[in-house]
């Protein structure tokens, strides 16, 4: 089952269509050098190994966990007790995916404004990045916090790299995918998931070196319907497989080790500082489930009770254990 979200403008309201893949078509792109709007992206880094001076992760402004909420379409902010802090939603239209680099800057992916938003730790729109986004679905950042985005409704299927602040694309790659989630590994390495229109099942690209040359390895693991994806300290990739739960896929990428049920629909997935904590948004009952990782115990899930109306993204905060 995949879900697929309107690019119409109407408002998302939470809702979503499970459709076939359109036809995609094997080819790469580059972008205009600035397309006069302004967006912004990010997901997957490693957090920094201590905490900042002076920064307590239990205060207000440095939540636990930033669900993005496509049925309020807002991003709402917890604490480590999952106690509701704050929400944000200036900049915000059909919320989408969402996540932190690892200085506490806070990316969402709007799907119906086409377009990644950028918070400061005080939850201030810093920066909006467009160029060359159609319906972005994900969002990640390498070390030196390059900003990649995932085109997702099998329109414009790219990942586009720009540099923070900057809404001018510095690479561009078609995928030849039917895109939905991105990571990014320390040492650069880019992973796109995303169906296969000629064979209807999902597959992971590895561009090994980054995006210059666009340059892309088609992994030898296989899904059933891609959704999003993050990367653990062993570098073994997390990813939603929609219909199925959190696979988990250790190097060299050939074969699912191990999958974590309980999610009916895996939309996306975070991992906190210690990769004790899997946050999985699960849009059939648009709850986020939180499990013990890599085990898969249930802990607890969040939903209406606690102000959030339909999950579809979850990012942790790059501090928080």
């Amino acid at each position: 089952m995949r879900i697929r979200f309107r690019s119409s403008a109407a408002v998302l309201a939470g809702s979503a269509l499970v459709v076939a893949c359109s036809n995609l078509t094997e080819k790469q792109s580059s972008l205009p050098q600035d397309s006069g709007r302004t967006a912004s992206v990010s997901q997957f880094l490693p957090a920094r190994d201590a905490e900042p001076t002076g920064v307590n992760p239990l205060d207000g402004k440095f939540a636990l966990l930033a669900v993005a909420d496509n049925g309020n379409d807002d991003v709402e902010l917890f604490n480590r007790k999952y106690q509701f802090q704050n929400s944000i939603t200036r900049g915000l239209y059909g919320v989408f995916g969402d996540w932190y680099d690892d200085a506490g800057n806070l990316y969402v992916a709007n799907t119906l404004g086409d377009t990644v938003t950028e918070y400061d730790t005080d939850d201030t729109l810093t920066h909006t990045y467009s160029a060359g986004l159609i319906n972005p679905f994900n969002v990640a950042t390498d070390r030196n916090e390059n900003v990649y985005v995932v085109n997702g409704a099998g329109a414009q299927d790219l990942v586009v790299e720009y540099p923070q602040g900057s809404n001018t694309a510095i690479a561009s790659c078609d995928t030849g995918l039917f895109n939905w989630g991105i990571a990014v590994s320390q040492n650069g390495a880019v992973f796109v998931t995303g169906q296969k229109n000629s064979t209807g099942r999902g597959n992971i690209v590895e561009y090994a070196s980054g995006l210059s040359g666009c340059d892309s390895t088609t992994l030898g693991a296989t899904l059933g319907d891609s959704g999003g994806m993050q990367i653990d300290k062993h570098n073994n990739l997390v990813v939603c497989d929609q219909g199925v739960g959190v696979d988990i896929i250790a190097p060299p990428y050939n074969a699912v080790s191990k999958t974590i049920f309980g999610a009916k629909i895996a939309l996306n997935v975070a991992l906190n500082k210690q990769n004790s904590l899997l946050f999985v948004t699960d849009y059939s009952s648009g709850k986020v489930l939180v499990d013990t990782y890599p085990a898969g115990t249930p802990v607890r899930k969040l939903g209406p009770a606690n102000g959030i109306s339909s999950a579809a993204g979850v990012a942790v905060y790059p501090f928080a254990k």
